[in-house]
């Protein structure tokens, strides 16, 4: 992506998931900080905690214990200060429902659906409008 200093946010209570996706970041080439968690919450901790100016792109389950991925949404969506965040959403759920709630979160990206491969990963890091916020 783009030469400014930006974060990767991987959430996924699935550990294989986890190593897996920055496994597939690091072969696409992506050079930047990779922070993985296992939960909204640890996320939005996360977040709140470091108060970051960079941006961030967040790779985010939506099925997870404790804060799942929609928890995670609305309270990014309230939060002002998070204007600097861009969602992928990545999830096994194949429900239209999901695909079409997604749209309506201004920070969603994109919505893929699990499992996914490096092709994925490539097409994510070339994707045009996450290369642009990076810029």
């Amino acid at each position: 992506m783009g030469t400014t200093d930006y974060e990767i946010l991987l959430v996924d209570d699935d550990e294989i998931c986890l190593m897996v996706c920055e496994r597939f970041l690091q072969i696409t080439g992506s050079h930047t900080l990779i922070t993985k968690v296992v939960n909204g919450r640890d996320a939005l901790r996360h977040l709140l905690r470091d108060n970051p100016t960079r941006n961030i792109l967040v790779l985010l389950d939506l099925n997870m214990p404790i804060m799942n991925g929609w928890e995670f949404l609305d309270c990014l969506k309230c939060i002002e200060m998070f204007s600097n965040v861009r969602v992928v959403i990545i999830s096994s759920s194949i429900d239209a429902a999901d695909v079409k709630k997604s749209h309506t979160y201004p920070m969603v990206a994109r919505y893929i659906e699990k499992p996914t491969g490096i092709k994925t990963f490539t097409e994510l890091m070339n994707d045009p409008e996450l290369k642009q916020f990076f810029e």
